[in-house]
Formats: C-alpha cells, structure tokens, sequence
C-alpha cells in the first residue's frame, strides 16, 4: 500500500513539471568595433536597448553579442530563440552560438577589445525560421546547465580549396531584448523516493503442544540418574531404534518372473497332488482285490457242510 502511495506521488510530481521551461538571460551585452577603448562614439541606431549586435566583413568579424543564463536545478537548456530586429547581408546570415568560460561585463556598446573569447566546440548554428525573423539556436547536443554563458559571433571564415582565399559571412544584424521565452529547458528530472523498507512479521507463535518429531531423527533422551559422587553424571547415550528399510519395489520384468516362477510352482505341486492320489488308489484296490476274490457266473456256490441232529430233531 505504501509503495503504490509513493509510485502515485511521483507520478503527480512529474505532472505537475508540466512541459519544459523558458528562461530569461540575466544578463547581457555586445562589442563592436567602431567603439574605441574610450567609449566616446555612440551607440548604433540600429541596435534596441537591451538589444544584441553581431556583424561580420570578409576580413571577420566586427560584432559579437554574449548572454548569461542561471538555470534552475535539474534543467538543462534546449534551444535559444532571437528575434531579428534589422538585418543587412550580402551573403547568407550565418551566426553560431558558442559556450564561453571567459568573465565579460554586462552592458551594450563596449569597446571591441574586451570582448570575451570563445570555445570553438562545441558550435551551436543558428537556423532562420519560416517567419523570416526568429533565429533558433538548438543547445540540446550539449550538457548546459547551472550557469551557462553563450557568445553570438559570425561562423568561421570558409576557404576555397582551388584559390586559398579566406572570407567571412558579410552581414549585419540587430535582435530584439530577449524576453523570457528566450531559452527553454528540460523539464526538471524528478527521481520518486524508494520506498522505505516495510517490518517483517512478528513470527506466528504456537497455540498447542509441538508435534512430536520422527523417532529416527529426534530419539527420547535416556534419564539421568541420581548423582553419585562429587562429580556430574553423565546422561546415558540415547539409541534411536534401528530405521525401517522400505519394501523393494519391483519392476515390471522382475515382477512378470516372479508371477511365471509362481504358475509353474502351482502346476508342479498339482502334478505331484495328482500322482499321490493316483497311487493311493492303486494301493487301494490292489487290497480290495486280495481280500475278496471276484466270481464269475460259471462257477458253482461253495458247497455247504451238512448240519448234525440236534435233541429237538
């Protein structure tokens, strides 16, 4: 019951994150090349205040722009979106989004030679949307988070293989003040806590006596005798009774053998019943015979001696 209320839990928190975040930059700033070291020309007109500048010549780049993002705990950046507020090129718009380790101060208008470096990877191209003004910049091939810096500066100069001739992208292009759909993040990674581990069961305690257990494994101790002596008694040794072997079981050709022996000792012991009878028949007649011998038709009746007178007669 427990574990079901923590799996629900988890999963009303997970709700509740909902789709990912976005994010506004902290902070913001850009350099560009036609402010000195002084900090005496102004600011271009082309740039909003709060805006971002990036601008490139065949010769490189004259202006780059850096963001700083804090990103809430568990989130990682996905995509940065800008909104173009001018642009002029005379080639393709072609600006890449780059991590930076370097400290750099906020602020616009600052002078080219503190703009901070660069990572060269991992790059981050931007791509022009359908509408013609939003530049998406996809972050989600790295692992931002915490506190992320990015630097927008043109992509690296390309160089024809046949002649050697270096050039960059040659634009010119203002953003908008990113507002807080700039950066959007990964929803928070919410880990559900394992359950706590539940008590075992008091053990079931007995209600009657304990079964007896079986005479081969557990015999009666033998009881002791009286002491005698100083010293103990010792118990006598208990003898378990001898075990009782199971009866063999047959198999079926050995039991098939034993019922062939059984007819054929039947049959011998008739065959021996059989003759002893047939010769105390034998025996019998044979006396029968000599006792009382057989008379034929043709012999006379044994004469009969005559009898004397008597008184009366």
């Amino acid at each position: 019951m427990r574990l079901g209320v923590v799996v629900l839990a988890g999963a009303l928190v997970v709700a509740l994150a909902g789709p990912a975040a976005a994010a506004a930059p902290q902070r913001t700033a850009y350099w560009w090349q036609g402010q000195t070291g002084l900090g005496t020309a102004p600011a271009p007109a082309s740039v909003p205040p709060g805006g971002l500048y990036v601008a490139s010549t065949a010769v490189g780049p004259t202006a780059e722009s850096a963001l700083h993002f804090t990103l809430p705990a568990g989130t990682q950046a996905r995509t940065l979106s800008l909104k173009l507020h001018q642009v002029q090129q005379v080639d393709a718009l072609s600006i890449t989004a780059y991590p930076t380790k370097a400290v750099w101060k906020a602020g616009d208008n600052q002078p080219w030679s503190t703009h901070p470096d660069h990572l060269a990877t991992p790059a981050f191209p931007g791509t022009l949307g359908l509408d013609g003004v939003t530049l998406t910049f996809d972050l989600s091939g790295a692992d931002l988070s915490g506190n992320v810096d990015l630097v927008l500066a043109s992509a690296p100069p390309a160089g024809a293989a046949d002649s050697g001739v270096v050039t960059s992208p040659t634009f010119d292009a203002t953003f908008d003040k990113p507002t807080t759909g700039a950066l959007t993040l990964s929803a928070p990674t919410v880990v559900a806590p394992a359950p706590s581990p539940q008590p075992l069961p008091p053990p079931l305690q007995a209600s009657g006596p304990l079964a007896p257990q079986h005479l081969g494994a557990l015999a009666p101790a033998a009881p002791l005798g009286p002491a005698v002596g100083p010293g103990p008694v010792a118990a006598s040794p208990s003898v378990a009774p001898p075990p009782v072997a199971a009866p063999q079981q047959l198999t079926p050709s050995a039991r098939s053998t034993v019922v062939g022996r059984s007819s054929h000792s039947t049959l011998a012991l008739a065959l021996l019943l059989a003759l002893v009878m047939f010769y105390l028949g034998w025996r019998t007649r044979g006396a029968l015979l000599t006792a009382s011998p057989r008379t034929t038709i043709y012999e006379l009746p044994p004469a009969v001696a005559p009898q004397p007178p008597t008184a009366d007669g």
